[in-house]
């Protein structure tokens, strides 16, 4: 965030810029062995994982995306739940500050 105040003129600027864009800080990750890396080289750090209801393939490791919410910025790793076929498990690596 950018705050311009103008004395002269009597109004005040503000410039509201996201910080943080995770697409374009590490374009890299794309595969769970990607957030592996990063992890052991201290870039992202494991928030938590979470039961999410959905289904995904149990044939892969699953699915990498960028995450932007609540918890932080990073990366969302959606895995397989080998217990049900009704949920997915969610885990979240945010971007070490």
């Amino acid at each position: 965030m950018k705050i311009i105040v103008d004395v002269a003129q009597s109004h005040v600027h503000i410039d509201l810029v996201s910080k943080i864009n995770p697409t374009k800080k590490m374009k890299n990750i794309t595969t769970p062995s990607d957030i592996g890396k990063a992890v052991a080289s201290g870039q992202l750090i494991e928030s938590h994982t979470s039961l999410a209801r959905g289904y995904v393939s149990r044939k892969g490791p699953g699915s990498v995306a960028p995450y932007k919410g609540r918890f932080g910025s990073g990366y969302v790793h959606l895995a397989p739940c080998w217990k049900s076929s009704r949920y997915y498990f969610r885990s979240y690596y945010l971007f070490a500050q």
